[in-house]
């Protein structure tokens, strides 16, 4: 589901990316912050202890607003839509494992490499580590009782396997 992916990624911020865009963003504020005071001090008559309480909160909703529309597009391309990852794939249940296949290829994941079965009210994720999933939309079941027992199933394996480990 691409849109549910992207909606991950969008989560997932590095450190580095952090500071590539709050650098310039404070700088921005301190510019727009400066340039607001400078026109509070000419058009109104405003004591100087004032301006800071006009002008800082001005200065950091601008800069929210500009970060929200820079942020917008900027995992757009990460996924390819016609790529491996959001390709459409068929998963089967078995005792060895969650089988999986697509037109670039099939694999097999085993009960105890599966850490988590969560449910949601549209989707389905089987998380192989915390910040990766298989993701199944319940949509692409053929009924609500199938994507049930899908899921039952699934966490039954899973369960099987961890408790097997221990």
């Amino acid at each position: 589901d691409y849109a549910a992916a992207q909606r991950v990624l969008r989560r997932r911020k590095l450190a580095a990316s952090f500071w590539l865009w709050s650098v310039p963003a404070v700088i921005l504020a301190i510019l727009v912050m400066v340039l607001i005071e400078r026109s509070l001090g000419s058009f109104a008559e405003l004591p100087e202890w004032a301006h800071p309480f006009i002008s800082v909160p001005l200065a950091a909703a601008f800069c929210f607003r500009a970060s929200h529309y820079l942020n917008r597009y900027r995992y757009k391309a990460l996924l390819d839509p016609k790529g491996p990852f959001l390709a459409p794939t068929d998963y089967r249940l078995a005792p060895d494992g969650l089988h999986w296949q697509n037109h670039r290829g099939e694999g097999r994941i085993a009960w105890h490499a599966v850490l988590q079965v969560e449910e949601t009210a549209t989707h389905i994720f089987l998380f192989v580590d915390r910040a990766m999933a298989h993701v199944l939309p319940k949509r692409c079941f053929a009924s609500q009782a199938k994507a049930s027992d899908f899921f039952v199933l699934a966490r039954h394996f899973a369960d099987a396997a961890r408790a097997k480990a221990v």
